[in-house]
């Protein structure tokens, strides 16, 4: 099928626009993976939360795994990010966080003020 396509390529091809898609419901998930959703099959999805204003991704092994507030605040495994950058972990992996350099990179993580000064980094 093509919408905005005379030749479409694959099941469904769009172009020459934006995709809205609307669920009148108050907290609409979408669905991406198998054809056996709610039957076993592994899946991801993403879905808006309404009354707090958060869009969540989520899959199928468990619940939202990235949240964004309307305010711009991030959380990875959290849904309450409390924090512009939330991140917490439990279980496997076991590392939090990890931070590697590329090739010709000197520092990991630099910490700079309101002014854009540095004030501290990490080599």
């Amino acid at each position: 099928m093509g919408i905005g396509i005379t030749s479409p390529v694959h099941k469904l091809s769009v172009d020459a626009g934006n995709i809205f898609l609307t669920n009148s419901s108050a907290n609409p998930f979408y669905y991406i993976g198998e054809d056996s959703i709610g039957a076993g099959g592994t899946f991801g999805y993403m879905t808006w939360d309404r009354t707090n204003d958060l869009l969540q991704l989520g899959s199928s092994s468990g619940g939202p795994t990235f949240t964004l507030t309307e305010s711009g605040a991030i959380g990875i495994g959290t849904t309450t990010p409390y924090a512009t950058l939330s991140v917490q972990g439990s279980g496997s992996p076991s590392t939090l966080l990890s931070l590697r350099l590329g090739s010709g990179q000197t520092t990991i993580q630099e910490w700079r003020d309101s002014t854009g000064a540095s004030v501290a980094s990490l080599s």
